[in-house]
């Protein structure tokens, strides 16, 4: 079917994801998309998301944005939930 022309693997959540959460394998799996529907900052490694925090809420079957994950550390603390500017 050739509707949708290439394929590319992206990282997807194999399950809802809350705020704040850690991330390990059990939350990720791999997924084929095609290349038009894959979201600019997509992940292809899994391995770059476990060990990392949500920043949102992301849904099951919902790509994995690198803008949506950070390195768990001291910048994870009261700065997430400071609005710039305050």
């Amino acid at each position: 079917h050739k509707k949708f022309g290439s394929k590319v693997q992206v990282v997807v959540a194999s399950k809802d994801i809350d705020e704040m959460q850690i991330l390990d394998e059990s939350f990720l799996e791999i997924t084929d998309v095609p290349t038009d529907f894959k979201q600019p900052s997509a992940l292809q490694n899994p391995e770059v998301a476990i060990g990392q925090l949500a920043l949102a809420p992301i849904k099951k079957g919902e790509q994995i944005l690198n803008t949506k994950i950070i390195q768990p550390g001291k910048d994870t603390g009261l700065s997430m939930q400071v609005t710039p500017g305050k």
